[in-house]
């Protein structure tokens, strides 16, 4: 009687294990329809680039978000990748999203370098990381276009990420780094530091890149990275492929890569070409 009541009583622990388990993904699911409501529209994308998106979350929620916004005939996009990942990652991603929009749009903030340095200012406020533990933060990659009628010169801005660019004159990767400052989570060192901002003119076929640093980390059963390197031969050996089809051979790599190993870290990797 003894081993029957405990096993009833496994069975019922298990039984609310399960449903508590079932809610909480239920939750999750709901807050990746809300995360992913923040995220820019293919359409909105695809107005004036010919373009790729891989993004994908290690979890169901994402700390890696993109932005778009166009804006007095300039288009800014940028790729985010926010302290953690999961549901800590995508409150700071909400987070990040609100701010840029209210930097962009609402203070008129245009200067891609004055849109870094403030959105620092203001995760250090909105997190008050000057009163608290708190040093959660941001890398950015940012892209501007000046005037999205005249796409080949664009203004760049980074915070530990860099920009990629596949010139097709001389088939090979150029890569601009970024400043080595991140947003917010600098117990602020950082806050009186300027960005800098790089001016890039783009030819046509060239492919700009803008992404985290999930893919390149990605480790497989022998903990070797992924690595750049092997991205950008990837990207050169088939450059002379439609966009979609190029997202597809980098995928493939880096799941043959893997090896069954697990994903690390969220990935979002953005090719834009201009049409």
């Amino acid at each position: 009687r003894k081993i029957r009541t405990q096993k009833f009583q496994i069975e019922d622990q298990r039984d609310k294990l399960d449903l508590q388990n079932k809610k909480i993904n239920s939750s999750i699911q709901y807050a990746q329809n809300i995360q992913q409501a923040i995220l820019p529209t293919s359409k909105q994308l695809d107005k004036h680039f010919e373009y790729f998106l891989t993004y994908k979350p290690k979890d169901i929620v994402s700390g890696d978000f993109y932005w778009y916004v166009e804006f007095n005939n300039r288009v800014y996009i940028a790729s985010i990748d926010c302290t953690g990942h999961g549901v800590p990652g995508a409150f700071m991603s909400m987070i990040g999203s609100r701010l840029l929009n209210e930097i962009v749009i609402e203070k008129n903030i245009l200067d891609p370098a004055k849109i870094l340095s403030t959105l620092n200012d203001k995760i250090i406020t909105a997190l008050r990381q000057n009163e608290t533990e708190n040093e959660d933060g941001m890398d950015v990659c940012l892209l501007c276009f000046e005037d999205i009628n005249q796409k080949n010169k664009a203004i760049y801005t980074g915070a530990k990420r860099p920009l990629l660019i596949y010139r097709s004159d001389k088939k090979s990767i150029e890569e601009i780094k970024g400043d080595r400052l991140a947003i917010g989570g600098s117990k602020n060192e950082n806050r009186d530091k300027d960005f800098t901002s790089h001016s890039i003119n783009i030819n046509k076929g060239d492919i700009v890149f803008l992404s985290s640093d999930g893919l390149t980390d990605q480790n497989n059963a022998d903990r070797k990275r992924f690595g750049s390197q092997r991205l950008n031969d990837l990207v050169i050996n088939n450059s002379h492929k439609n966009l979609i089809d190029l997202k597809a051979i980098i995928e493939s790599e880096l799941e043959i890569f893997k090896q069954g190993e697990e994903q690390r870290d969220d990935i979002t990797l953005i090719g834009l070409k201009i049409k």
